[in-house]
């Protein structure tokens, strides 16, 4: 990308639009697409989040993106990366929460989103046997 490497709006920006174009493409089941979206979103997120530890919009919006990529793991079928990212974003949120109500909100989806893995998984093992 071309433009100011120290310009952390044009930086957030970027984070916010790969992570969105990635929940276009779960929707549209194009799951390779949409985790290559995330991982790009993530690197800018935490180029923000590097710079100031306390962006809480960057810090918000890299919890989500991990669940969201782990959401997306899921619906591919790789429930064991899925999990090892929504353990990520757990440990992320648990490290990084000041308790405002979008982050109690986040907590809650952190438990959702666990939750929907273990059952896809437990799907997947029953179709195998």
């Amino acid at each position: 990308a071309n433009f100011d490497q120290k310009n952390f709006q044009a930086i957030f920006d970027l984070g916010d639009f790969y992570s969105a174009r990635a929940l276009l493409f779960v929707k549209k089941q194009e799951f390779a697409k949409a985790l290559v979206d995330f991982e790009k979103s993530l690197v800018y997120l935490e180029k923000v989040i590097a710079n100031d530890k306390n962006h809480h919009e960057a810090i918000a919006y890299k919890t989500d993106t991990l669940l969201s990529f782990a959401d997306a793991y899921s619906r591919a079928g790789n429930t064991g990366k899925a999990l090892q990212i929504a353990q990520k974003a757990e440990n992320f949120a648990k490290s990084n929460s000041n308790q405002e109500t979008y982050e109690k909100i986040q907590w809650g989806r952190v438990f959702l989103t666990k939750g929907r893995i273990f059952l896809e998984k437990a799907k997947q093992s029953q179709s195998i046997e």
